[in-house]
């Protein structure tokens, strides 16, 4: 079933699954870690820069669609390319620095780690549930559970987790004295914070919609 999936899968989407897999695994020894290792962090330097790479293109893809007068104005709105940028931003601002100066911080491994899942989870898991057959009842297990873990993952990893991040790296920044890494990161919390929540209501909502849908109807 997933293999079917990941073959049928748009190229964009297909790309995105595998890109955040091997973030996952480049995030994994030092997420698990009890002693930070230089070979780990760097590992973690990899993701970012993955995910930031990858944030970059999507918002360029975005603005180039924006800015195409044929096509762009009536498929891609300007509040589309807003909430893609506010999706993106908060990696894209901090990877550099924090990759020279912080890399072993944890609340910046579980915010790097976060990213890369909750996106995973959001490619594969999100759109397998809809694979599924909600009149056929012993369907209706799985679907529930796929879609349980897909909504649990991305409030978790969007909500107290990108939050406790957020305030421990700058309270970092606050007391190392790294202004401009603090501004940085205050601006990409700004447009952060209001996409991770749209994000969320629509996980949300997603998911009751799913539930509603494959509720077990009596003959």
């Amino acid at each position: 079933m997933i293999l079917s999936l990941f073959v049928a899968g748009a190229g964009l989407q297909r790309y995105a699954i595998l890109r955040h897999l091997v973030g996952l695994l480049l995030c994994l020894p030092e997420v698990t870690r009890k002693i930070s290792k230089s070979w780990s962090a760097n590992l973690i330097c990899h993701a970012s820069l993955l995910g930031a790479g990858a944030g970059l293109a999507h918002l360029a893809w975005a603005l180039f669609r924006l800015k195409d007068a044929e096509s762009g104005s009536k498929n891609l709105p300007l509040s589309v390319v807003v909430f893609i940028a506010g999706l993106h931003v908060m990696s894209i601002i901090t990877c550099i620095p924090m990759n020279l100066h912080y890399s072993t911080e944890y609340a910046y491994v579980l915010m790097v780690f976060g990213f890369h899942l909750s996106g995973f989870a959001a490619n594969l898991l999100s759109p397998l549930a809809w694979t599924f057959d909600d009149s056929y009842l012993p369907s209706l297990p799985i679907l529930w559970l796929i879609s349980g873990f897909d909504t649990i993952i991305a409030v978790v990893v969007r909500g107290p987790v990108l939050l406790w991040s957020i305030v421990m790296l700058k309270r970092l920044w606050y007391i190392d004295g790294a202004w401009l890494i603090l501004l940085a990161g205050t601006l990409g919390t700004i447009t952060t914070i209001p996409a991770t929540t749209l994000l969320l209501i629509g996980s949300l909502s997603k998911f009751r919609y799913l539930i509603n849908r494959a509720q077990i109807k009596d003959d």
